[in-house]
Formats: C-alpha cells, sequence, structure tokens
C-alpha cells in the first residue's frame, strides 16, 4: 500500500514539473522573448524587388543581423514597395545607412544589404509618421542592368537605321559607287604611270642641261685662264714700252737736237775697226 503511494506521488510531480517547464519554455519564447529580440525599421523601393521575400536575410558587411517582416505596396503611395524589416536589437542603425538588393549567386534569390552608417553619424530616429525608414538606392549590378537596357534600346535604334540605310536600292547605288571608283582608281593609275614617265624624261633632260652646264663651267674657266695670260703678256710689254717712251722723252729733255742730228753709234765686234 505504501508504495504505490509513493509512486502515485512521483508520477504527479513529474507530471506538474514537466507542465510547468513546457508552459515556461512557450512563454518564454512567444511572449518573454521575441517582443525583445527585433526593432522595426521600414525601407521603400520604385524599382523592382523580384526575389525578395518574406524572411530574406538583411546583412550588413555580410553579418546577418535581420529578416524581411513584410512586404506590401505603400498605401501613401501606389508606385512604391514598402518592406518591413527586422532588425536585431541593439544594432547602430545610423542616418546614413542606405540599403540596396543584394544578390545570392545565380539563384535569382535576393536580400538586403545595409550600407554606409559612419561613426559620427547619429542613430536613425522616427519620422513624422513614428516610423524609422532606411533609404535605399540602387545596387550596383542594377545600376550595369539599367544602363545594358538603355545601350541596347540605342543599338535596336541603330541597327533599324541601318536596316533603312541598306535596302537594296541603296545597296545597288554602293555597288554602282565602288564600279566607278574602280574606274576612277585605274585613270588614276594611269595619271600616276605618265607623272612618273615625265617625271624620268624631266629627269634625264636635267641630267643633261646639268652636264651642259658643266662644260661650259669647264670652257669659260680656260677662257678666262688664257685670256689672264694674254692680259699678263700684254701688260708686260705695255710696261716696256712706257719704260722705253720715259728713255726717250728724257733724253728729248736732255738735248733737243740729238732727235735731228744724232748718229746712232755702231758697237763694232772683236775683229772690226771703225772706219770713222
Amino acid at each position: 500500500m505504501d508504495t504505490r503511494i509513493n509512486f502515485l506521488k512521483i508520477g504527479l510531480f513529474v507530471s506538474l514539473l514537466s507542465t510547468l517547464l513546457i508552459f515556461s519554455i512557450f512563454w518564454l519564447g512567444k511572449f518573454g522573448l521575441e517582443s525583445k529580440k527585433y526593432d522595426t525599421y521600414f525601407t521603400f523601393y520604385d524599382d523592382s524587388i523580384n526575389g525578395l521575400n518574406i524572411g530574406s536575410s538583411i546583412k550588413y558587411k555580410g553579418l546577418d543581423i535581420g529578416v524581411v517582416k513584410n512586404i506590401s505596396i505603400n498605401p501613401k503611395n501606389s508606385e512604391e514597395i514598402k518592406i518591413e524589416l527586422e532588425i536585431q536589437k541593439g544594432t547602430p542603425i545610423k542616418h546614413d545607412n542606405y540599403a540596396i538588393l543584394g544578390s545570392l549567386g545565380i539563384t535569382g534569390l535576393k536580400y538586403i544589404e545595409l550600407k554606409g552608417g559612419s561613426n559620427e553619424s547619429p542613430l536613425l530616429e522616427d519620422n513624422y509618421f513614428g516610423e524609422k525608414v532606411i533609404e535605399s538606392k540602387k545596387s550596383t549590378l542594377t545600376n550595369i542592368v539599367t544602363s545594358t537596357e538603355d545601350v541596347m534600346r540605342e543599338v535596336l535604334v541603330i541597327l533599324k537605321s541601318f536596316e533603312k540605310v541598306l535596302n537594296q536600292e541603296n545597296i545597288s547605288n554602293f555597288a554602282q559607287l565602288l564600279e566607278n571608283s574602280e574606274k576612277s582608281m585605274a585613270n588614276f593609275n594611269e595619271l600616276l604611270f605618265d607623272i612618273k614617265n615625265f617625271t624620268d624624261v624631266g629627269s634625264s633632260s636635267f641630267k643633261s642641261v646639268k652636264n651642259s652646264a658643266d662644260s661650259f663651267n669647264i670652257t669659260m674657266k680656260k677662257l678666262e685662264q688664257d685670256s689672264l695670260n694674254n692680259l699678263e703678256s700684254a701688260l708686260i710689254n705695255m710696261n716696256e714700252t712706257l719704260i722705253s717712251m720715259q728713255e726717250l722723252i728724257k733724253n728729248l729733255n736732255e738735248s733737243p737736237s740729238d732727235l735731228l742730228f744724232k748718229q746712232k753709234s755702231i758697237n763694232y765686234g772683236p775683229g772690226e775697226k771703225n772706219e770713222k
């Protein structure tokens, strides 16, 4: 009898303790911890958020700091998507933090990544509506995709323009233009050949003129030398004549009668006699 009573007490105690433990765990998990685990923030996007889902990660420099709690259309602006964020309590979200969409590999899934957040910036505060709103920006990949789309549109416009230009009529005209260009090039080559021949003839003529000029220079030099020699001889003779005239004038001055009466003295050779 005593053994049955002891087992009954032990069974009741274990059941009651298990019930209290389960209730405590449920209460702590549901009410005690959840309400204190996260702070609520909001961000708004006016571009597509395809690939972003409720429960997607929120990262800051690669560290998971929260999850996406809700996604809806902004009731105050139907062109924007309102995203509710749950970020771990105590995470310092600064005024210059901003959110961009990141991609998880090639799966197409997206997550939200927080950028910025300088140490000097103040903490983000509630706005007029009592909400903490993190600014959103386009990611580098989104900007590249947008730029690529713009470039593709421009390329399509250019291709359509080429299609209009390269119709059958223009192609025929272009072929005719090429044919005419070939003929013009042939004529131009003939002209170049004629110019070359003329240049060769001119070169030969120039050589002949040069040879003639060289021969003329040689002849002139020879004539010049001969003239100088003749002039030198004439000058010598003229000098001798002048000396003779000076002697004659001197003799006349000394004895004018010698011009009429003076006989020339005869110089006899050896063995000859002076007859006078």
